[in-house]
């Protein structure tokens, strides 16, 4: 059986396409868990973003739960639009975290200021991509 993605023709290999976009949210919230564990090397440098990482542990925390639901009852086993979109937001959302938290790491603490802030600002457009997929 074949399925579609936008225009695309995808061939069925398994359900385990499926499972890639929960597999990709269980994994961006194990990063944000491990950044917010105070036994965490990171914990000291991401603590000033600490509530914006909870909020965001929060929405993604849920946005697995309702992933994994909808997956358990998706029978046809094709990755629906919505888990294609979930899987992308949250593997550029990964990456994006990852990104600037490295650059926190920076020795210069002009550059370290700067990373800050960039956290922050990336902290809250994620949110905003969340909350937009919740909508939807």
């Amino acid at each position: 059986m074949d399925f579609y993605i936008g225009k695309v023709k995808i061939a069925k290999a398994n359900v385990n396409i499926v499972d890639m976009a929960h597999a990709s949210v269980a994994s961006l919230v194990r990063t944000i868990e491990s950044l917010l564990t105070s036994n965490s090397p990171m914990q000291s440098l991401t603590c000033d973003h600490s509530e914006d990482f909870s909020a965001l542990h929060e929405k993604i925390s849920s946005l697995e739960v309702f992933l994994k639901n909808f997956e358990k009852n998706n029978i046809s086993g094709e990755m629906t639009d919505l888990e294609l979109q979930l899987k992308e937001v949250a593997n550029i959302v990964e990456h994006t975290i990852q990104v600037r938290v490295t650059e926190v790491l920076e020795d210069d603490e002009n550059q370290r200021e700067k990373a800050q802030e960039r956290l922050s600002d990336s902290l809250l457009l994620v949110a905003e991509d969340i909350d937009r997929i919740w909508k939807e």
